[in-house]
């Protein structure tokens, strides 16, 4: 499809962002780092043609994000943490309160701060981490399936905290 798709086409955005995203689910399968590093180039190349206005635009940047945040984990450089929460914090920015999507991609970034705290020691990531994680719950309705993983991961952090805060006193 991609190879197809005139220069320009609409739907060309989208359709480097699949491939991106199904060659990180093969390097979460296999670990092949190829895979991951092909994905982060097929979704940086949809996210770049991907106008802001675009419905699409929030959703590429969360799985450029996503992606990012998996080389993270699998190569440790601190810049692809902070790549990954510039891409997610675009997403949100250009995702509406009622968009289903948006709790989600706020978790998502609580995440990224999470570790990103984790990795460097500075508290503003963790404090952010704690707003961002505080409004995936608040936005998520009863009963939905992911407002437990929402509830776990803001108390993942408010656990950090408070052992910092336990430790500092």
């Amino acid at each position: 499809a991609v190879q197809l798709t005139p220069k320009g086409h609409p739907g060309e955005p989208t359709y480097l962002n699949n491939p991106g995203n199904v060659l990180c689910i093969r390097f979460r399968r296999f670990g092949e780092l190829n895979d991951l590093e092909a994905a982060v180039v097929y979704q940086r190349n949809g996210v770049s043609l991907t106008p802001s206005h675009h419905p699409a635009k929030p959703g590429c940047l969360n799985d450029l994000g996503l992606s990012l945040y998996s080389r993270f984990g699998r190569l440790g450089q601190l810049d692809d943490l902070k790549d990954a929460i510039v891409q997610q914090r675009h997403a949100i920015e250009l995702t509406p309160d009622h968009d289903p999507a948006k709790p989600n991609r706020l978790n998502n970034l609580g995440v990224f701060l999470q570790k990103s705290f984790e990795s460097r020691g500075e508290l503003v990531d963790l404090e952010e981490a704690l707003i961002h994680a505080r409004h995936a719950v608040k936005l998520t309705p009863e009963g939905h399936p992911a407002k437990l993983k929402y509830i776990n991961n803001l108390g993942v952090s408010l656990k950090t905290r408070f052992l910092l805060v336990k430790e500092l006193c």
